[in-house]
């Protein structure tokens, strides 16, 4: 008895501690990139992330085997993804630059809530009565940071629209993962985003980007990157209504570091937009895990 409940207890704590790792690794993502929007616009920012990821999948290609990682028989698919991600990514970089961080980070977490629509609408999913307030709350919650008629700023749209694309990148990501590695659709996405990133990043001066900014280049890619080993990590050892939650450290995280680096305080109706999204989200996690439990019990 006693053996049987220790491992899963292991695995839901090592589970938790990675998805941490992983909010923290996104946070200092966020942070560098207004560090770096200081100097240089979102849209170099996304071409400069493309290329130091596209850098870091060389050698797992190198070590899989040049010619095994290639081969594939869906690259228009891996071109299709590779804008979805190009422009989501663009797109949160031009919002992130002009909006607090914590408030684009809060943001962040409304994208279920967008896949869900999607399936709801394109799809013809069920949708419960649950979900239904879940997501009112969640909008709620948007609504106190967007501020629309108080202090409305336009560049929260970005925000959405990465969203947006996002959840295209993540459907895109489904199919490729039935028959395509992993390491080949990380590959394609870097090249193929990259090499449509570089003239959209060219028509932006680069006057002011020293060779000393190098290091935030190189802290976001190293950061990105173990956001993903630990962010898979965390939800194969361990179910996802007991790590997720940890996800929502980011709004700690992102509210420390923008404070101690940006000087941005959240101002109180933010505070209860993050309020309303964090307790939603949580909520909407649980209830969809347990949905998927029932459905399909462990024996």
């Amino acid at each position: 008895m006693y053996r049987k409940s220790k491992k899963p207890m292991s695995n839901a704590l090592l589970g938790s501690i990675l998805m941490i790792i992983h909010a923290l690794s996104m946070s200092i993502v966020y942070i560098t990139g207004k560090q770096l929007g200081k100097v240089i616009s979102g849209d170099q920012i996304a071409f400069l992330y493309k290329f130091g990821v596209l850098i870091c999948t060389i050698p797992l290609v190198l070590k899989g085997g040049i010619t095994k990682v290639l081969q594939t028989k869906k690259i228009k698919l891996h071109l299709i993804r590779a804008v979805f991600s190009l422009l989501a990514t663009i797109c949160f970089y031009r919002g992130l630059l002009r909006v607090p961080a914590l408030d684009a980070t809060a943001i962040t977490f409304i994208e279920p809530i967008i896949g869900l629509l999607v399936g709801v609408i394109y799809f013809k999913e069920s949708i419960s009565t649950l979900k239904v307030i879940l997501v009112g709350f969640c909008m709620v919650g948007v609504l106190f940071i967007f501020k629309p008629g108080f202090d409305f700023n336009r560049y929260y749209f970005f925000l959405i629209g990465a969203l947006v694309f996002w959840a295209m990148n993540n459907l895109a990501i489904k199919i490729l993962g039935k028959t395509e590695k992993t390491i080949t659709t990380l590959f394609y996405v870097s090249l193929f985003s990259t090499i449509f990133a570089l003239p959209i990043a060219m028509r932006h001066s680069w006057s002011g980007f020293q060779i000393g900014y190098m290091k935030h280049v190189v802290i976001m890619t190293i950061s990105h990157m173990i956001h993903m080993i630990c962010f898979f990590r965390a939800l194969k050892v361990a179910d996802m209504s007991a790590v997720m939650p940890f996800d929502y450290t980011r709004l700690f995280f992102t509210g420390v570091l923008a404070y101690t680096f940006l000087g941005e305080v959240p101002n109180q109706l933010s505070i209860i937009g993050y309020i309303f999204i964090a307790c939603s989200g949580i909520c909407l996690i649980i209830y969809e895990t347990r949905k998927k439990t029932s459905v399909n019990p462990r024996h």
